[in-house]
């Protein structure tokens, strides 16, 4: 596991968003059956507007292994997926350690599905991030429902 932290990131933010990225994995491991983790890059930013999960199939490309950009912000956006039955889509003012952990949860859901070959779709990753408001952040859970 590679982690980079752009230049805007101090110390202590270091420390938790490695402890984040713990955290994000040993709750998929409570869903999902012996997911790998291993060989998975992270670029951690605040300048970042979204994050995002890729792999560079291609040999002589610059990222040869699956990476994790995470935006570091204090806003959730979900995708809009009616079968989860939710009134809003995103929540602003959170905690910015609530929101990685939501894009944590999100672009490594992406990564289980390619290494598992399962389907890759929105869906999947939305439902995990807010089944982790449910179990672990109720307040605003609730607020996507009202």
């Amino acid at each position: 596991m590679n982690i980079t932290f752009r230049k805007n990131i101090n110390e202590f933010e270091k420390k938790w968003l490695e402890q984040s990225i713990l955290a994000a994995q040993d709750y998929l491991k409570k869903l999902y059956d012996n997911p790998n983790f291993e060989n998975l890059d992270y670029i951690f930013s605040k300048t970042y507007s979204r994050s995002r999960y890729f792999r560079n199939e291609v040999a002589d490309g610059k990222y040869k292994t699956p990476t994790c950009c995470i935006a570091i912000r204090n806003i959730i956006y979900l995708y809009p997926k009616e079968s989860l039955k939710l009134k809003r889509y995103y929540i602003t003012g959170v905690n910015t350690n609530i929101a990685v952990m939501c894009s944590l949860i999100h672009e490594l859901t992406h990564h289980i599905q390619y290494n598992e070959k399962r389907t890759c779709s929105e869906l999947e990753t939305t439902k995990n991030e807010v089944e982790y408001l449910k179990a672990y952040h109720p307040y605003y859970y609730n607020s996507l429902l009202f």
